[in-house]
């Protein structure tokens, strides 16, 4: 600590701050001896220096501390997560890293990501990796490396025990997808790989499938907006038929349209493992084995199906599987086209289904007064329900106004002044058994 700062620090803080730190009696009495205020501070802000040494757990990596760690290593005992952002201390920082992979003992988290590393600096990376035996979480999204950068280190990682793996939106294509999909049938620790923003295409989608088929490990895997079109998706739902590992699939802003989403549903049917599947804006309008899938499978709680224009038939479809469904606590169907009509199947099954707690209905074309009788159905008589988002529909002055109300419980008087009496009366039996509405967003 610099002497400038020692002589500021008053006694007192530094004796409470410290008195587990060393002996508080010592330190008094070398206090109290002429000439030694100085030399008992230092010792105080040596032991306290150590001890936020001891502390650390993140550190961003620049010139300077990138030497106090190589330098003071021994100390930084709890230190596990290290980032680099700054693209110019490449040269002299990445070559520390192996350095600091050997003798820091708990470092097992690298974030790399929003740095620009490029083709060349990834490369020098892959040469300090394969040492790195405590890393078990690696984060190189949003770079500006391509396939050359990324078949390096997935080679360097090939023996480590990574469990977490993010090249998001870092310019790969289907060049990376070989080594990526051999590293998926080698890995014994892998669980999470995000992949997103990367062009896959229908061959490295293939590539992709052959390393799924034969990995044990991974539990969530994010392809979204990766191109992934129609024929790509039969290969990934003919994986998802055999593989019991994964739970949760994002295949958000794709080109999947009704073909490849049918094939990853009727995967579904097969092997009831995913949890969790996200296929929003990705040209469907309909999914006839959906309705078959909420029917009979226990296990999926969150979909998403937001930014498609489901069709009618659709809609009515879903409707249906909903009313039978007992595990979907998430539904998400924001800005997919819904009407009045749609909206009012939906409230129905909502009302008969026991596990909803979540429905996104925001960015539709509900309208007026009769699409908000549907909103108040469901807030009144959804059973479980604990979220309702409406927002960006055109409700008209007085829909938004009992929209408003349902937040501030005065919607049966509101109502009733709009002339919905004969629905009141309705509501009114059914608030008995449910007095906390859910939550509106509107």
């Amino acid at each position: 600590m610099e002497s400038d700062y020692v002589n500021r620090m008053p006694l007192s803080v530094l004796f409470q701050v410290f008195e587990n730190v060393l002996d508080i009696d010592d330190i008094i009495e070398w206090a109290s001896k002429p000439n030694n205020l100085r030399t008992s501070l230092m010792v105080v802000c040596k032991n306290w220096e150590y001890a936020i040494k001891a502390s650390v757990q993140v550190v961003s990596l620049n010139k300077r501390n990138a030497r106090l760690l190589e330098k003071y290593h021994s100390q930084f005992l709890s230190l596990h997560t290290v980032s680099i952002s700054n693209p110019d201390l490449y040269p002299t920082i990445i070559p520390l890293l192996g350095f600091l992979f050997q003798y820091l003992p708990a470092f097992k988290i690298l974030d790399i990501s929003v740095s620009q590393l490029s083709d060349e600096n990834a490369i020098l990376l892959s040469k300090e990796l394969p040492i790195a035996s405590r890393l078990n979480t690696l984060s190189l999204g949003f770079n500006d490396f391509g396939d050359e950068g990324c078949v390096a280190i997935i080679e360097a990682i090939k023996n480590l025990n990574i469990e977490r793996l993010s090249f998001t939106n870092c310019s790969m294509g289907e060049d990376s997808l070989e080594p990526l999909g051999s590293y998926l049938k080698s890995t014994k620790t892998l669980k999470k790989l995000d992949w997103s923003y990367n062009d896959i295409g229908y061959i490295g989608a293939v590539s992709l499938a052959r390393g799924l088929r034969e990995n044990s490990t991974l539990t969530k895997l994010k392809l979204r907006k990766c191109s992934i079109e129609g024929y790509a998706a039969l290969g990934i739902g003919d994986v998802l038929k055999t593989n019991k590992s994964i739970k949760k699939l994002d295949l958000r802003d794709n080109e999947m349209g009704d073909q490849g989403a049918s094939n990853i549903a009727e995967a579904l049917l097969v092997n009831p493992i995913i949890s969790s599947l996200k296929i929003s804006n990705n040209e469907i309008t309909d999914i006839p084995s959906l309705r078959r899938v909420l029917e009979v499978n226990y296990t999926l709680s969150v979909l998403d199906l937001s930014m498609n224009i489901l069709s009618s038939d659709f809609i009515t479809s879903l409707s249906h599987g909903l009313v039978a469904n007992k595990s979907l606590t998430i539904l998400r169907l924001a800005n997919c086209k819904i009407d009045n009509k749609g909206l009012a199947l939906l409230a129905f099954s909502v009302n008969h289904n026991t596990t909803l707690q979540t429905l996104d209905i925001s960015e539709n074309k509900i309208r007026e007064l009769d699409g908000v009788m549907s909103i108040v159905s469901i807030v009144q008589q959804g059973n479980g329900l604990k979220g309702l988002k409406v927002n960006k529909n055109k409700l008209g002055t007085d829909g938004i106004e009992i929209v408003k109300a349902l937040k501030s419980k005065q919607v049966l008087q509101l109502l009733e002044k709009k002339g919905c009496s004969l629905f009141v009366s309705s509501v009114l039996k059914e608030n008995k058994q449910n007095p906390k509405p859910p939550r509106v967003l509107n």
